[in-house]
């Protein structure tokens, strides 16, 4: 990967992850479970993470 890669990952993941944030703090406080949060926030990282994998696969082969 080059370096111009890995700077667009890490911008892309950190936009990404912010949007996530924004997303938890629009479900409703009667839905909030104890480790809802946790397994959202692993979730989300999870598909970013494959999406930018797939992303990268692409443009090298």
């Amino acid at each position: 990967m080059s370096i111009i890669q890995k700077v667009v990952f890490a911008i892309v993941f950190s936009l990404n992850i912010g949007m996530l944030y924004v997303l938890v703090d629009m479900i409703p406080e009667k839905y909030d479970y104890p480790h809802l949060n946790f397994l959202f926030y692993i979730y989300g990282s999870a598909m970013i993470t494959l999406v930018l994998a797939a992303i990268s696969c692409s443009n090298i082969f």
